[in-house]
């Protein structure tokens, strides 16, 4: 779930002294179990428990493509006397149309075993879409029956934890942890079992990952305060069938999209489907490569999403990436890595979908299902550290997602 903020304000900090590859002698490794939950439409979500103030734990779903905890009505009720409210309000808006609105808290939030850690949150007050895209999920149901993240309104989750690392007003838990670092490896269609979250991996676990170091991002009105350009890896979306129908440019990462939405101007090039892909990531040395067919298989749908306004052209590789690799975040040195997982198997017997939504439209168009072609295996490069980071990038202007002409603020956005 790609997330462009009206707010790009302070949360948290990101000790940039810490190697990436070194944790404190105490920090402890955990294994936090992913779950897998397959939606009505078919498309996979993915959840691990998470708990707030010492509460009872509740199922979060899992965002590579956003960064911190949004709790619901239904969780802010219950569990309103487990975080302190700063009186900030804050609106934020993902790329689908979905427009969160809430006060600003500060919690102790732990996630699975891990040791509590104390970081801003967002406390959802009221959902909406954007005029632009009023297809984002909202329908008609109120504030306490709303769910995050599905199909449509009240066939999503709790609660939304932003595992990126990009510039926000909240904190990512997992980047406060000893080392600051962890690895997803998704429960993938076709495997019995849940997938699992690393937190504190060891040096053995972090063998043979290639390397991309990201660029920081700062703001100009909250300096202290930094993150990671996450939604900017060089990517390259192509045919291997036919010469020239190829798109390149920046890509994210994004275990909450189920599927490939490419944020493209008219003339981006049209694929078939069935037809051989391949997706290139990484750039120097690091050539990260796999190989699927349009449109079969989960999270191998692509679809094409109008720019507004200043948009930039993005892709968001959704899920997918996630089949092929096990992904590595450091948080604090802002750094993704990739390794190759074992070629995956043909799909099994399908989780039970979850009951449809009552009411309200989808979040997206409908997805189009076909039975899944073979994988071939994925081509990774050596494990190393690409070309340093540039200087930090700033985004001026943004005071509680308002610039300082009144106007609000317009980030970059895909799904």
């Amino acid at each position: 779930m790609r997330l462009s903020s009206f707010c790009i304000a302070v949360a948290g900090w990101l000790a940039l002294s810490i190697p990436a590859w070194a944790g404190p002698p105490e920090a402890r490794r955990l294994e936090i179990p992913i779950k897998a939950v397959m939606l009505a439409d078919g498309d996979m979500r993915f959840t691990v428990p998470v708990s707030v103030g010492g509460g009872p734990p509740f199922e979060a779903m899992i965002d590579t493509g956003s960064r911190g905890l949004r709790i619901t009505p239904a969780v802010t009720l219950a569990q309103a006397s487990r975080y302190a409210k700063t009186g900030r309000m804050v609106s934020t808006r993902f790329a689908n149309g979905l427009i969160t609105r809430g006060e600003i808290a500060t919690a102790e939030v732990a996630v699975g075993e891990a040791a509590p850690a104390t970081v801003t949150i967002q406390a959802i007050e009221s959902v909406s879409c954007m005029v632009e895209r009023p297809r984002c999920g909202v329908g008609n149901a109120t504030p306490q029956e709303y769910r995050i993240g599905g199909m449509g309104p009240t066939d999503g989750f709790e609660a939304v934890l932003g595992l990126g690392l990009r510039l926000n007003s909240f904190g990512n838990p997992l980047s406060a942890t000893a080392s600051g670092q962890w690895i997803v490896v998704l429960p993938r269609p076709g495997e019995p079992g849940p997938g699992k979250l690393i937190i504190n991996p060891t040096a053995a676990d972090k063998a043979g990952f290639a390397m991309m170091q990201l660029e920081p991002a700062t703001s100009d009105d909250q300096p202290e305060s930094t993150g990671w350009l996450d939604e900017e890896l060089s990517a390259c979306l192509s045919s291997e069938t036919a010469a020239g129908r190829s798109w390149c440019g920046e890509a994210v990462l994004d275990t909450g999209a189920p599927n490939i939405y490419l944020h493209a101007a008219d003339a981006a090039p049209e694929w078939r489907r069935g037809e051989a892909m391949k997706v290139e990531l990484g750039r120097g040395e690091v050539g990260l490569t796999f190989r699927y067919r349009m449109d079969q298989g989960s999270g191998a749908a692509l679809y094409r999403i109008p720019l507004l306004g200043s948009e930039s052209e993005k892709l968001n590789l959704g899920v997918l990436p996630y089949y092929y690799y096990a992904v590595y975040y450091d948080g604090r040195a802002g750094v993704i890595g990739l390794k190759a997982r074992p070629p995956m198997p043909p799909m099994a017997t399908p989780l039970a979908p979850r009951p449809p939504a009552v009411s309200g439209p989808a979040n997206r168009p409908p997805s189009r299902r076909a039975a899944p072609a073979p994988p071939a295996p994925p081509i990774v490069g050596p494990p190393v550290i690409v070309a340093p980071p540039r200087p930090a990038r700033q985004i001026d202007g943004c005071v509680n997602g308002v610039q300082r002409d009144g106007n609000a603020c317009q980030t970059k956005g895909a799904n």
